[in-house]
């Protein structure tokens, strides 16, 4: 069904500027089944749009959709990965990609909620160089317990503890802070 409310766009809020879970859902389901990284993309970012996207055309005809995509997967170093299909790729890979989708609505502040969760510590690594590698003027909430992420992506950190601030500093400051040590990470 086309764009104008059928049974194939339930769910989705088009032209309204949202990307919602579902929108995400659907085009990870369908990228899963015929396509790519850049393929998944291309349908998160045309589903802000209020445009309707025929997928049998060429997604070069699509070109500012298309553009998007291909500056948005080089921006975040994830260009050599663009024609693997989402099944293949790692699981640190595919959370990488997850917030790649994020990007695609040109949000002024990325909130990300344990994007190293369930990861192996390379897996950890790598998404913390990912996390580096992304625009420096996009603000970034992060929430996450995984303290090396934390001390390489951030430039200001908020430790809290009962739902309370203990302390807020630069990582280093946040390192050196008895009482983040004693509460966090273990010393006496």
């Amino acid at each position: 069904m086309g764009a104008r409310g059928g049974p194939g766009t339930r769910g989705f809020r088009r032209g309204r500027g949202r990307l919602t879970r579902r929108t995400v859902a659907v085009s990870m389901l369908l990228s899963a089944i015929i396509g790519s990284a850049f393929f998944l993309l291309m349908l998160a970012i045309e589903g802000l749009r209020p445009t309707k996207f025929v997928m049998w055309r060429f997604q070069s005809s699509y070109k500012d959709v298309y553009e998007k995509a291909h500056r948005l997967l080089e921006q975040a170093g994830f260009l050599d990965r663009k024609d693997t299909e989402v099944r293949n790729l790692s699981h640190g890979e595919q959370r990488q990609l997850e917030i790649v989708l994020g990007l695609a609505s040109d949000p002024k502040i990325l909130l990300l909620d344990e994007p190293a969760a369930g990861l192996s510590s390379g897996e950890s690594t790598e998404m913390a160089h990912f996390l580096m590698k992304l625009d420096p003027k996009l603000a970034i909430l992060l929430i996450e317990h995984d303290m090396d992420v934390v001390f390489d992506v951030a430039d200001e950190i908020s430790v809290l503890h009962f739902g309370e601030i203990l302390e807020t500093g630069t990582p280093e400051q946040i390192k050196k802070s008895q009482r983040v040590q004693e509460i966090y990470l273990g010393t006496d």
